[in-house]
């Protein structure tokens, strides 16, 4: 029989060894791992694929409309630079000739005016009548702009009274039939419309001299440079745009202007008087 020691020893002992003999059951040779089956395996990867199905056409999605507004407010930036070259020249760029009128007004070379960012072409409309342009755009992989660059005044009226995310009617280009047949060909098409009336709108401009002494005038933006006026109250008519600038001097060696007049939106006289002053009226 075991001593009342021997028994208090063996009780101590018990939860020690106890522990030791798991832990090193845990660390055999023969004990399993941790791991994925095959079955569990394909269930994450299937998983994953419905994932991906349902996701990727929504990410497509929300890329497309981003590459949209993108080229809607690259259109907005052009049709300003179309405006400020109209003011500055007088000149309306037209399907063949726009790249290259803007490209000293733009900070896009010449590549990234002719196309957008889905390398498609961009198409530049002017309608003379109306005095009006519009930008076209397509951002979709699936359909293409072959509008003419010249088109009638009807025809021109029927793209820009285009709703937005519409398709033009098949009467303005018969291609848009072509487009209807494309799912969501609407929400790709980029119209920036551009009104040129303000800019290209002419006012009468009368230079009159009457003094006794020789008076120039210089005309900006112009490459004609400062032209003398005929002495004895011969008017002078000119017909300049909103925004152009007339340069008065005074004398015929003057270099710098005694008077200067912004044409704004309405015709004047302006008179070297017999006092050799300039005025207006």
């Amino acid at each position: 029989m075991r001593t009342d020691e021997e028994v208090s020893i063996a009780i101590a002992v018990a939860p020690t060894a106890r522990r030791a003999w798991d832990a090193n059951c845990r660390r055999g040779a023969g004990a399993p791992k941790a791991a994925f089956s095959l079955i569990e395996m394909i269930g994450v990867l299937a998983m994953m694929a419905i994932l991906a199905s349902v996701i990727a056409p929504s990410a497509m999605k929300m890329m497309d409309l981003a590459a949209v507004r993108a080229e809607e407010e690259t259109l907005k930036n052009l049709a300003r630079e179309v405006v400020r070259y109209v003011r500055d020249t007088g000149d309306v760029p037209t399907g063949a000739d726009w790249v290259t009128k803007l490209q000293s007004y733009s900070e896009l070379n010449a590549g990234e005016l002719t196309n957008n960012k889905r390398q498609r072409a961009r198409v530049f409309l002017f309608d003379a009548t109306t005095q009006r342009a519009m930008f076209l755009s397509v951002m979709s992989p699936n359909a293409t702009l072959g509008v003419p660059t010249t088109l009638s005044s009807q025809n021109f009226q029927r793209i820009w009274d285009t709703a937005d995310n519409q398709i033009p009617t098949t009467q303005s280009w018969a291609g848009w039939s072509a487009w209807n047949a494309v799912p969501n060909s609407h929400q790709h098409l980029v119209i920036q419309r551009i009104h040129l009336g303000k800019e290209l709108q002419t006012f009468p401009i009368v230079l009159v001299h009457s003094g006794s002494v020789g008076a120039r005038y210089e005309v900006i933006p112009s490459s004609a440079g400062i032209v003398s006026l005929p002495v004895g109250a011969i008017p002078v008519p000119l017909t300049l745009r909103a925004g152009q600038r007339v340069n008065l001097y005074a004398s015929p060696m003057a270099t710098t202007p005694a008077y200067t007049y912004v044409v704004s939106d309405s015709g004047k006289t302006l008179e070297f008087t017999s006092d050799n002053r300039w005025t207006a009226k």
